[in-house]
């Protein structure tokens, strides 16, 4: 998992599930554990506890940013594929088309649309 040490988390533990926690990760262990086909590997986050809130052991709900874009527009994957009518060719005006960009997660996706033309996808 190279390039997610020093990566920016949020997280939440059961004891206080108002409050968001957030740190850095600061390990990524290279031990991997498999329980049903499904392959884990721990990661240790850096984490301020002033409070001493956070005790060990406890169990977290992490969040990690691995990429992210600024002045986006976010759409549904199946907005890129439609085709009304069965018509391919090119969306929005002046035969511009919207530029995906994203993680793959097969959900959804920036469009870097500009401000004088937007692509109908990105509408």
């Amino acid at each position: 998992m190279p390039g997610l040490h020093c990566t920016a988390a949020t997280f939440t533990v059961e004891a206080y599930p108002d409050h968001t926690f957030s740190g850095i990760v600061s390990q990524v262990r290279q031990a991997p554990q498999t329980v049903q086909n499904v392959v884990t590997y721990d990661v240790v986050v850096s984490a301020d506890n002033p409070n001493q809130q956070l005790k060990p052991g406890m169990t977290a709900t992490v969040r990690i940013v691995t990429a992210s874009r600024d002045n986006v527009l976010r759409v549904p994957d199946q907005a890129l594929r439609y085709t009304p009518g069965g018509v391919v060719g090119t969306a929005g005006r002046g035969g511009e088309r919207p530029q995906p960009v994203g993680d793959g997660n097969g959900q959804s996706a920036a469009c870097g649309c500009s401000a004088t033309a937007v692509p109908s996808a990105c509408r």
